[in-house]
Order: structure tokens, then sequence, then C-alpha cells
């Protein structure tokens, strides 16, 4: 289960949504603390997601719990005393987005030479990079990736009899941009966008989130105002298994981005 699954899940039962977006934004800080904490003992980023998770517990015993705390009457009444205070505030922000969408939201940052750090403060060998051209739309969203790129780097784990052991991870990555004009119904910021499929190269080779039948996969997203952004993580047994093609997906109804690698094109 990721991250995002077990915050929808265990929040679902508080009814008032901005009571229930301030507790999701609190156990999203609570997960990101545990995930960087395991990243920091030198578990690579996927693992260390799929730990934080489990410890959290049982989503649905949360939410039991979390409904039964957070009763909607009150949040209702405050609701409606402050309509007033709401048109004016979305007038504002309105009037920001139409001058400077990038006010609010974020995006990943790229590499830019021969070293990426992640957003959690490990840093990856840049060992090749690529920059796909073209564009695909699907579903109302045009999809782009503007880059892709293969890092890899050493860490220390501890093995079955208690020992630190060095081991080398090597992943390609892919960064995929979601545009519409609709600022109000951006293309899904969750990563069950990538996570809830399989994704395939031209090797014949499958990937998917906590499966032990293929290679990992993992994916981080970032959203802005008209903008999504999906950055996929595929595992290869190292940087000289890098294949011509990969197909990312983009969602629940199947389709899929081929980011052709050799041909530095997207289809």
């Amino acid at each position: 289960m990721t991250s995002e699954s077990w915050l929808y899940r265990a929040t679902r039962e508080i009814r008032f949504a901005p009571d229930r977006e301030a507790v999701r934004q609190e156990l999203r800080g609570h997960l990101a603390d545990r995930v960087e904490a395991l990243v920091e003992q030198g578990r690579p980023l996927p693992e260390a997601e799929k730990a934080a998770v489990e410890a959290m517990g049982d989503p649905e015993a949360v939410a039991a719990e979390l409904g039964r705390i957070h009763a909607p009457w009150w949040g209702y009444l405050w609701r409606a005393s402050q309509v007033v205070l709401v048109l004016a505030v979305v007038i504002a922000v309105w009037g920001m987005l139409v001058q400077r969408p990038d006010l609010l939201g974020s995006r990943p940052d790229l590499p830019e030479g021969d070293v990426y750090a992640t957003r959690y403060g490990t840093e990856w060998d840049v060992l090749e990079m690529w920059r796909p051209a073209g564009t695909k739309k699907l579903g109302g969203y045009w999809f782009r990736v503007p880059m892709a790129w293969l890092m890899g780097g050493e860490y220390a784990s501890e093995n079955e009899a208690g020992e630190m052991v060095e081991k080398r991870s090597c992943y390609l990555m892919v960064c995929l941009r979601a545009d519409t004009w609709k600022f109000w119904e951006p293309c899904s910021s969750g990563q069950d966008m990538v996570l809830e499929n399989m994704a395939l190269d031209s090797e014949g080779e499958h990937y998917g989130w906590d499966s032990r039948d293929c290679r990992p996969l993992f994916c981080e997203t970032w959203q802005e105002p008209f903008t999504s952004w999906y950055l996929v993580w595929f595992s290869l047994p190292g940087p000289e298994d890098v294949p011509a093609w990969v197909e990312v997906p983009v969602g629940y109804g199947g389709g899929t981005v081929r980011v052709d690698l050799m041909a530095e094109v997207i289809s």
C-alpha cells in the first residue's frame, strides 16, 4: 500500500473536509519523518516508504477512531459564517493564479550535473541523461517528459546476521509532466496514478509496486495549479541494463506514455 492510499483510507471517515485535509497533512508529515529517518539509516527510498506505511498501523482502525473524534457540526457552522471571507480569498487567489500560476504548488528538482539530490537528502551519481521530445494527450491532459536519467549509488544495509554491508542500487528515473488549462481539475496527484498499474520495458520486463513477480517501481508526485508532476523510479540490475524504451502507466484507464530513450521521443 502506498502512503497516499493509506492516508486516504485513514481519513475518509472525517466528514468535514477542512478537518480531513488538516489531519491528512499532519499524518503525511509523520510519514515523511519516518521515511526520512529510515533513508538516513541507509535504506532505499521505496523500501523506506513501505516500512513507514506499515508502522502507521491499520488504516481502517485509524479511520474509525478519527471519525469518532472529529464531529462535523462545528465545522459546518464555522464554514457558513465565513462565506464572504472565502469568496474574497477565492477572488484574490484567482487573480494571483492568472498572473503567476507558479505562486502555488511545487515541482521536482531535476539534476543539472552529475549528482542528483533527492528531497530526503540522499545523493546519487547521474550516469546518463535524456530529454525526450513530444507530447501525448490522454484524458484531456497533455503529457510530456522533460527529462529522464540513469543514476546509481551505494548504501549500507543490515543483513540477516545483523551486519552492515555495502550494496549498490541503480535506477532509471523518468520525470512525467501532465498539463491542463483547467486549474480546478489538475491531473491526479496521487502516487496510485502510476503505482496501481504495471510498467513495461523493451526487454519484456514488468515493473510494479510491492510485487515479487517483477522489478520494483516507485513514484513521487508534486502539483501546481495547472500541472501535475510524477517522478517514476524503475529499479535496474545495473547501469548496463538500460532498456531502449519504457512504458509509464498514467491512470486507471490503461493509458501509458512510451518513453523511447534511444530516439529521445515519447509516444
